[in-house]
This record gives structure tokens, C-alpha cells and sequence, in this order.
């Protein structure tokens, strides 16, 4: 009987610990199973959100390069296709990039401001001033050509004698603080409502990615104008760049 008692207890602590165990897999597996869902539902959300700048980007270039034509400035126009082929290039290279280096953003922006100057001149003018440490930090992929955008189109364009821009990007801590102004005549409701949609992307790409930790705040520039700052936490590209990489361009 003490034999029957202590293997038959030996059964059941064994069989307890069995379907105890594969309980604890099934549900290990589930969770795993709905981690991966949310995780492939905020990859297709992001990349919807940076899918909607593309269209909207495309149709200004196309038609700036329209009315270059229209105004018999071929040799402008011709040139502005060739960058608008590089910038576009450059972008679908990095569709399903949710981060880039602030380095390689930069030189999107940059390629951006190249083809707004083959039709507006000295109208438009810009400066980027990026922090050492900045360069090599990770940022949402095209999170500033919306803000600078916005600023271009209202701030600086309207003006028949233009404006100026700035982009400055640096690091408080463990925070990257990245700022888009200009010196226009600030928001009226018919600006803020056309670019109420490239701020919205912004926003909800930066909550998909950073949650509570990031943030877009927009409003009136102190000297006059209008400013955009992004703050969101501080992380470095795997991939480091060359250190003669400029901390400050003018464009």
C-alpha cells in the first residue's frame, strides 16, 4: 500500500507539472502570437502614414516643374526633373525604413530644398545646424519634410521678397530636440488648415513609434514667423558615420 500511495503521488505531481507546463507554453504562445500582430499592425500603420507624404510631395514638384514650363524656363525645369528623380529615388529606397540617421535625413531635406530653389531663387533661403552628437541619432524617416514643407509654403513663399528658414537639431540629455522656423507671416486659419494634415501624420508616426515619449509642438516663432519643434528619445544608428560629417550647412 506505501508503494501504491507514493507512486500514484508521484503520478499525478508529475502530470500536474506536464499540463502545467504546457499551459504556461500555449499561453507564452499566444502572447508571442499577439506581440507579433500589434507589431506587424504598427509596421503597416507607419507605413501608410509615410506612404501619404509621397502624393502629396509629388504633386507640388510636378507642379512647380509645370510652371517652370509654362514660363519658357526649360533649362530650370529639365533640371528640377533630374533632382525630383534623385529625391524620389532616395525615398523609395527608404519606404519601409521606419528610422533613418538624422544624417541621412538631412540630406533628404536638403535634396528637397534643392528642387524648391530651381523655381523661387534667393526667395528661398535656409539653414541647417545639426549637433555632432546629433548626426548619428535615429529619427522617423521624412518626419521634417512636412514641417519644412509648411514653412516654405506659408512662411516664406507668400512673401514677394521670401525668407529665410532654419532647421536645427541637437541633444538635451537623453532627449533629441529637433526645431523647423521661419520668419513669415506666421499661421492665418487658411494655412493651418492645409497643413493640419502633414502635422497630424507627423504626430501619429511619432505616437506609433515613441508613444507618450515624443511630441510635436506648434506655434508662433518669439521674433515673428512660425516654429515646429519635435522632441523624442535619443538613440544612436547601429552604423556610425564619418566623422567630417558637417555639424553645420547652409543651403
Amino acid at each position: 500500500m506505501p508503494y501504491w500511495f507514493f507512486y500514484t503521488s508521484v503520478l499525478l505531481t508529475w502530470s500536474s507539472l506536464y499540463f502545467g507546463i504546457n499551459a504556461m507554453l500555449d499561453l507564452e504562445t499566444e502572447k508571442a502570437k499577439v506581440a507579433r500582430a500589434l507589431k506587424l499592425a504598427d509596421t503597416a500603420h507607419l507605413r501608410a502614414l509615410q506612404s501619404n507624404l509621397n502624393p502629396h510631395f509629388l504633386f507640388n514638384a510636378l507642379n512647380g516643374i509645370a510652371t517652370l514650363v509654362r514660363e519658357g524656363d526649360v533649362s530650370s525645369a529639365s533640371a528640377m526633373i533630374d533632382a525630383l528623380s534623385v529625391l524620389l529615388r532616395s525615398t523609395l529606397q527608404r519606404l519601409n525604413t521606419a528610422e533613418i540617421s538624422v544624417s541621412e535625413e538631412l540630406q533628404l531635406i536638403e535634396q528637397y530644398l534643392r528642387i524648391q530653389r530651381f523655381r523661387f531663387g534667393e526667395r528661398l533661403r535656409s539653414t541647417i545646424v545639426a549637433e555632432p552628437d546629433a548626426l548619428n541619432a535615429l529619427i522617423p524617416t521624412l518626419i521634417l519634410q512636412p514641417l519644412v514643407e509648411n514653412a516654405v509654403r506659408h512662411g516664406i513663399l507668400p512673401r514677394e521678397d521670401g525668407g529665410s528658414l532654419w532647421i536645427s537639431i541637437g541633444k538635451e540629455a537623453e532627449t533629441l530636440v529637433v526645431s523647423v522656423e521661419d520668419d513669415g507671416p506666421g499661421f492665418n486659419e487658411s494655412s493651418a488648415s492645409t497643413a493640419g494634415l502633414g502635422l497630424e501624420n507627423s504626430r501619429d508616426r511619432l505616437a506609433a513609434l515613441y508613444g507618450a515619449t515624443a511630441s510635436l509642438i506648434v506655434g508662433p516663432r518669439p521674433a515673428g514667423g512660425f516654429t515646429a519643434a519635435i522632441r523624442m528619445p535619443y538613440h544612436r544608428a547601429l552604423e556610425t558615420k564619418s566623422p567630417d560629417a558637417p555639424g553645420r550647412l547652409s543651403v
